[in-house]
């Protein structure tokens, strides 16, 4: 993985990063029929189609984080340690699991456009600025840019490779 974490220059470059990173994502995932997209990957056992629901899961939590806030109501964290988050990501692949494959591309489609939107929504400043964190995400331990790449373009990166792997296998 080739994760840089310096804040881009611009929010426009952060929406660039966003656009490519799952375009990368969707070039691995489309070409695959239903039977391949739910078929589990040797390297952990998750499908592609968990994968996919797993990354919108978490495109779906920075909509809402960011939407709770701006709404002044309280958003519980889906995991402040390593070991809450692999609970919540066995829950949601589990939810996934009761999914069609085409729900779960439709449900994907959905979130990334939430999350682009969602972005979209946000100033330059109160997406960089780290001194406005607490306006736009309240109590969070990264800056707001930093929170969202890790749950979209990095996020999308990690899981490049795992698919990669596991589609290779």
């Amino acid at each position: 993985m080739t994760t840089n974490l310096t804040p881009p220059p611009s929010k426009d470059a952060f929406l660039q990063a966003v656009h490519l990173q799952y375009r990368n994502l969707l070039a691995l995932i489309e070409p695959l029929d239903d039977a391949r997209f739910a078929a589990p990957m040797q390297e952990d056992g998750w499908s592609p189609k968990d994968v996919l629901a797993h990354i919108a899961a978490w495109e779906r939590y920075v909509v809402l984080r960011i939407a709770a806030h701006r709404h002044g109501e309280p958003m519980p964290l889906w995991g402040p340690d390593d070991e809450q988050v692999d609970l919540k990501n066995a829950a949601l692949v589990a939810e996934s699991r009761t999914l069609s494959p085409s729900e779960v591309r439709l449900d994907a489609l959905d979130c990334h456009n939430d999350v682009v939107a969602t972005i979209d929504s946000l100033t330059e400043a109160e997406l960089l600025d780290d001194s406005l964190r607490q306006t736009v995400i309240g109590e969070w331990g990264s800056p707001v840019w930093l929170h969202v790449a890790a749950n979209t373009y990095l996020h999308y990166e990690e899981h490049i490779e795992t698919l990669k792997a596991g589609l290779e296998a």
